[in-house]
């Protein structure tokens, strides 16, 4: 997932942070199911705690996709919000006309 958003040593930065906190998952969970499996007495609740785990991973996942989902250019957006009227150039635009 790092690379869909990522780029360059940033993208191997982010498949190495996911490395990491899977890494420190396969640690911690057998103790953390242990404890829960002394607390309550059978495994259902660290299954459970596993499958909440996963649900929020989930929705995590939407919201990251959904708010990194491209959108139209805002002078898209403009050209179709003023129909046939040709919509004035921007300041990176004009810079651009000029050589800059």
């Amino acid at each position: 997932m790092p690379p869909s958003f990522l780029r360059g040593t940033a993208a191997a930065g982010g498949i190495g942070l996911f490395n990491t906190l899977g890494s420190l998952g396969g640690f911690l969970g057998p103790a953390f199911i242990g404890i829960l499996r002394e607390g309550s007495g059978d495994y259902a609740t660290g299954m459970a705690a596993i499958a909440g785990g996963f649900v929020l991973a989930a929705l995590i996942v939407l919201a990251v996709g959904r708010a990194m989902a491209p959108r139209p250019f805002a002078r898209q957006v403009a050209v179709l919000s003023l129909g046939s009227r040709k919509p004035t150039p921007s300041a990176t635009e004009r810079l651009e006309d000029t050589g800059r």
